[in-house]
């Protein structure tokens, strides 16, 4: 009896030991979930960080090209009033070409009328 009762112990004992042994994997197993959660977690929390980062890139692209398609409409807008003026300019110089041409003919014709007269006089 006393001999069973030692071995009845040293069971008891192995089973702790036993038990204290898948415990400790247990724990190990949990720690090491543990540890793949948080590096999942991590990567997750850094892909969202990079789609904030691409996202905010595209957003900030968007702007620059709205920007650029404001300084394009601008730029046109200043060509076309550009070549308005210029336009406008050539237009004044014909208005201009046509007024000496006016004056020329007048003062042509005033040299005629003097010549005329002089001859007049003359005769």
């Amino acid at each position: 009896l006393a001999y069973q009762a030692d071995q009845a112990v040293q069971v008891v004992q192995v089973v702790r030991v036993v038990l204290a042994y898948q415990a400790d994997q247990v724990v190990q197993v949990v720690q090491v979930v543990r540890v793949v959660l948080a590096y999942q977690a991590d990567q997750v929390v850094q892909v969202v960080q990079v789609v904030r980062v691409v996202l905010a890139y595209q957003a900030d692209q968007a702007v620059q090209v709205v920007q650029v398609v404001r300084v394009v409409r601008v730029v046109q807008v200043v060509r076309v009033v550009l070549a308005y003026q210029a336009d406008q300019v050539v237009q004044v110089v014909q208005v201009v070409r046509v007024v000496l041409a006016y004056q020329a003919d007048q003062a042509v014709q005033v040299v005629q009328v003097v010549r005329v007269v002089l001859a007049y006089q003359a005769d």
